[in-house]
């Protein structure tokens, strides 16, 4: 916790005042080989699903805008 505080004020700070952690993030600790391929194969291929991902901020607004 002191960690990710002094990183925040550091950030705001010196690089950029809107900077924010990613909701629900979580450690995971990587215990063996099989657990390191999947977690490759997800940090590659993840990307490609932001298009579709409701917190990317192009789909927040495009799907919850209300026309009038």
């Amino acid at each position: 916790n002191h960690f990710k505080g002094a990183v925040t004020r550091n950030i705001h700070k010196n690089y950029d005042p809107h900077f924010s952690w990613q909701s629900r993030y979580y450690d995971h600790v990587v215990r063996n080989e099989h657990s390191l391929n999947r977690i490759r194969s997800y940090i590659q291929n993840n990307p490609m699903n932001w298009e579709l991902n409701i917190e990317n901020k192009i789909n927040f607004i495009t799907k919850n805008s209300v026309s009038l």
